[in-house]
This record gives C-alpha cells, sequence and structure tokens, in this order.
C-alpha cells in the first residue's frame, strides 16, 4: 500500500506539473494503477487488524471507500472551480490557458489524499513495531 501512495503522490505532482501533456496523461495511467493497489491492501490491513470482525469490516470500509470516491472527485472540481490558477506559480506553467490550468489544479490538490495515506500507514508501522 505505502508503494501504491508513493506512485500516487508521484503521478500526481507529475500531472499537475509537467509541461507536456503526454506526460501528464501517463502520469494519470500509473496514478490508476498505484490506486488499484490502495483497495485490496486496506481489506488485507483491515482483516489482519481486526481478525474476528467479518463482513461488518467489509461494510465499514466498503462504505468509507464510497464516501472517499465521491469527496475526492468533489473536492478536485470545487478546486478547479475555486482556484484555477494554482499551478500557475510553476513559471512553465504560465503558458496554460484557465481550463488547462484549473484541471491541474485539481490534479494538485487530489495529491493531498495519497500523502495522508503515507502518513497513516507511517503511523500504523509504527503502532505495530511497539
Amino acid at each position: 500500500m505505502l508503494f501504491g501512495s508513493v506512485l500516487c503522490i508521484a503521478c500526481y505532482l507529475i500531472a499537475a506539473f509537467s509541461p507536456l501533456p503526454v506526460i501528464s496523461l501517463v502520469a494519470c495511467i500509473f496514478a490508476g494503477l498505484g490506486s488499484g493497489l490502495l483497495w485490496p491492501g486496506s481489506v488485507v490491513n483491515g482483516a489482519n487488524r481486526f481478525p474476528y470482525a467479518g463482513s461488518s469490516l467489509f461494510a465499514f470500509l466498503a462504505a468509507g471507500g464510497d464516501a472517499g470516491a465521491a469527496f475526492g472527485p468533489w473536492l478536485i472540481g470545487l478546486t478547479a472551480d475555486v482556484a484555477p490558477s494554482l499551478v500557475k506559480v510553476a513559471p512553465w506553467l504560465k503558458h496554460l490557458t484557465l481550463e488547462e490550468s484549473a484541471l491541474r489544479s485539481g490534479m494538485l490538490i487530489g495529491s493531498i489524499f495519497p500523502i495522508l495515506m503515507v502518513i497513516f500507514l507511517t503511523r500504523m508501522k509504527k503502532q505495530e513495531a511497539r
């Protein structure tokens, strides 16, 4: 899961800041690959941590996943609407149109979720070591 999260962070940042649209597209493809590791990993981590939870654990994980699948794209879209020029701080992206800049700004905000995942996974690993 840690690998998938780090891959997502790198891909979101590349998609947001790459000067070439083709590189941004490839980064989006690999971000999908990285995020594909997170759901099965969450189920395995939950089952290992709570071995007797059964189907109730799966229900909570599914509900959380559904909520995240709704909230994440909403936040990215909101960012694209409210702060479309967020990525224009990078000098090589000053030439972008407002629409291009808005999509990249949303991708930049989307990197918050895998960053949080890395933080929580690191904390979980430290707790297991104790």
